[in-house]
């Protein structure tokens, strides 16, 4: 198949929600624990943004449409090389609802030819990670732990749900402890690969 072919035959699979809920963590454990994939450079999409922070290390909401595009970028580009499965760990959907609770102002509604890539960017299925008690916050660079940092996961998670709804896109919600997590995820994979 020619490589402009190839991203309307991979399945893709899209990791998404909360800050600190494990989405990069089970993805590296599935890839790394299980038999279900082959390994592959293209099998993981990472999430341009926190590259894109750890080097800036400030966000300004003039550098939104740059996550849009740059990720959907690092996932088109993935889908020419993918050997069928990726993995993405941040897509325009991830994107829109942490550009809507940063920079309310401007992204409250999200401009046209923005929502275009939430539009096209199709998945298989989108696990959606839910904050709860047992998963705790952990600090990084692309992270700010305000006092209501709670709420602010809860918030993300509830945009994020509503814009799946919107769209009419399957979704798993994935939550409890990290192995109750990854357990989840690996039995969703093992009966689809049956």
């Amino acid at each position: 198949i020619s490589d402009c072919f190839k991203p309307y035959f991979v399945n893709k699979y899209l990791f998404t929600g909360a800050e600190s809920t494990g989405k990069t963590t089970l993805i590296n454990r599935l890839i790394n624990e299980t038999d279900l994939f082959k390994e592959s450079l293209s099998l993981f999409v990472p999430e341009y943004a926190y590259q894109f922070i750890k080097t800036k290390k400030e966000l300004k909401s003039s550098d939104i449409p740059l996550l849009f595009s740059a990720q959907d970028t690092l996932i088109n580009e993935a889908s020419k090389t993918s050997e069928g499965v990726l993995l993405c760990d941040s897509s325009a959907i991830t994107t829109k609802a942490y550009a809507q609770q940063m920079f309310p102002q401007e992204y409250e509604e999200i401009p046209s030819y923005l929502q275009e890539y939430v539009n096209k960017q199709k998945f298989e299925m989108v696990f959606l990670f839910k904050p709860d008690k047992h998963i705790a916050f952990f600090e990084d660079v692309h992270r700010n732990k305000t006092d209501d940092y709670e709420n602010k996961r809860m918030e993300i998670f509830l945009k994020i749900k509503s814009e799946l709804d919107v769209l009419n896109q399957r979704y798993l919600i994935i939550e409890g402890t990290y192995e109750e997590r990854f357990q989840q995820i690996k039995m969703f994979f093992s009966s689809i690969s049956n």
